[in-house]
């Protein structure tokens, strides 16, 4: 969808709504196009630095498998890093209900070598699951910059 072009100094806000376990083979992401460095809002970010466009396919990132064991969910993932730059940031586990909010997260710092690769488990504690759960998982740099897609899990 293209929301138009926007005048020098004009701003836009944006909601897009959709309901993300009928559309969880599907990966949404926002992109801001500019001529030069400047502050924008998207992704839910407060503010983020425009530079550059992130090319997603260069980081991988997949929920394995997960389990609960008492009031623990554990998540298991997989990342790899398909640069030769090294990747700094936090991987997110992320527990909504089937009202789409928030019941619980986890992060986890990585620091991945150029070309590397590497398993990262989360627990999410004090989780009671209910029918309608799912699990979103991603990767945020330092900056909180996206540095994947979101992988969506549902729980069974």
């Amino acid at each position: 969808m293209n929301i138009g072009t926007l005048a020098p100094g004009e701003e836009k806000s944006v909601t897009i709504d959709y309901e993300p376990l009928k559309y969880e083979n599907v990966l949404w992401y926002v992109t801001v196009q500019t001529d030069s460095a400047e502050i924008t809002t998207a992704n839910n970010a407060e503010y983020f630095v425009n530079e550059s466009t992130v090319n997603l396919a260069e980081t991988e990132h997949k929920i394995l498998n997960y389990s609960i064991n008492n009031t623990t969910l554990s998540v298991n993932t997989f990342v790899k890093n398909n640069t030769e730059t090294q990747l700094v940031g936090n991987v997110y586990a992320a527990v909504y209900n089937s009202k789409n909010e928030l019941v619980g997260v986890a992060v986890q710092p990585i620091n991945i070598s150029g070309y590397g690769d590497t398993g990262v488990d989360l627990w999410i504690n004090n989780y009671t699951k209910h029918d309608g759960d799912y699990i979103k998982a991603f990767i945020w740099d330092e900056k909180q910059t996206p540095k994947c897609g979101v992988d969506i899990q549902n729980i069974q």
